[in-house]
């Protein structure tokens, strides 16, 4: 499975980087444009809702919400699932306890395992406002490229950020 974030403080978050560590980053981009992957999602509608800022696509979504999700029951059942998905997906968990992965485990097993889709898009563990996606190798060959990668080494975690901001050094374009 290809493992990637929306953007490079998330990968970087996502890794749990200490100063002084070095990693490499590769950006990706979609080879044909037109051709849109789709994705398994978990939290991501709510995600786009809450930061857009033009009405239009807000009414628009949450037109569509409204109608999938007609009744009392169905938002109420949704709104419980979703936030169980969301729990387990962004949940932290020790390295001396991952048996408690048992449940994200299966869950992203049967999204991954779906062959109608990509793989699955998800909120970040560490950083609840962007995402990351899991991709099933020949999905990823099939969408994207590889467009640019950097070799980078953590200077500074700069821990006023309430998101958690790496500064890097020694960035460049391989």
């Amino acid at each position: 499975i290809f493992y990637g974030a929306m953007n490079r403080d998330t990968a970087m978050v996502e890794l749990r980087l200490k100063v002084g560590d070095e990693i490499t980053l590769m950006e990706s981009e979609r080879i044909n444009k037109n051709d849109i992957p789709i994705f398994m999602e978990v939290g991501i509608k709510e995600l786009i809702i809450g930061r857009n800022n033009r009405p239009e696509f807000n009414a628009k979504h949450k037109e569509t919400f409204k109608k999938i999700l007609d009744t009392d029951d169905k938002r109420k059942r949704y709104e419980m699932i979703n936030a169980f998905l969301v729990n387990e997906i962004t949940k932290i968990v020790p390295d001396d306890e991952t048996y408690k992965y048992k449940a994200t485990i299966g869950i992203a097993k049967n999204y991954l395992n779906n062959k109608q889709t990509a793989g699955m898009i998800y909120l970040s563990i560490n950083r609840k406002e962007t995402g990351c996606i899991a991709i099933r190798p020949e999905s990823y060959h099939r969408y994207f490229k590889p467009s640019k990668c950097f070799k980078c080494r953590v200077d500074n975690i700069d821990t006023d950020d309430k998101r958690k901001r790496y500064e890097m050094i020694n960035a460049f374009l391989v």
